[in-house]
């Protein structure tokens, strides 16, 4: 085995249990407890929440185990959650839904800070920008929106706009 094969070795570590439908998307973000940093993850789904879970680390003796606890469930939605993405800082999450919407999260209160109503047909995906000062959407409208953070539309892309649905966006 070489070198650049070996750096990037795939290890299974467990199992998280606790959507009621399929999985959609997921993220891992960082938190600090106590003075120490840990990571965390968290999943949107079929089932219309997003759960942040607590990662438990897998021990040697350990052979087949949940990997993650839920630590909260973010509901919300009134249908599926196509996409999420944290904000730099890992203390937001925004979430695009089937229900035609974007939401803000506090992932500390739990709570939505902010509901982003624009798109007509379902939301498929979304972005922070690196700075956390804007967010993309796309959607099966086919349009391309670009927000600020409290929930203006700010842009549409209509000119030489998209032939079919928008499902990935991001910022570089």
């Amino acid at each position: 085995m070489d070198s650049a094969s070996s750096q990037h070795k795939l290890e299974y570590r467990g199992f998280l249990k606790g959507h009621g439908n399929w999985v959609t998307c997921m993220q891992v973000g960082e938190e600090t407890v106590d003075g120490e940093t840990r990571e965390f993850l968290i999943s949107g789904s079929r089932d219309r929440s997003v759960m942040v879970w607590d990662i438990v680390e897998k021990k040697e003796t350990d052979e087949e185990k949940e990997w993650g606890i839920p630590r909260k469930i973010l509901k919300g939605h009134s249908h599926f959650v196509s996409d999420l993405t944290l904000s730099q800082d890992s203390r937001y999450a925004l979430t695009s839904s089937w229900d035609g919407t974007l939401r803000l999260w506090d992932l500390k209160k739990g709570t939505t800070q902010r509901r982003f109503v624009s798109h007509t047909k379902d939301v498929l995906a979304v972005a922070f920008s690196p700075d956390n000062r804007q967010i993309a959407s796309g959607g099966r409208d086919k349009h391309l929106k670009i927000w600020n953070t409290v929930g203006e539309c700010k842009f549409t892309v209509e000119q030489n706009g998209h032939q079919d649905w928008v499902s990935c966006v991001k910022f570089y």
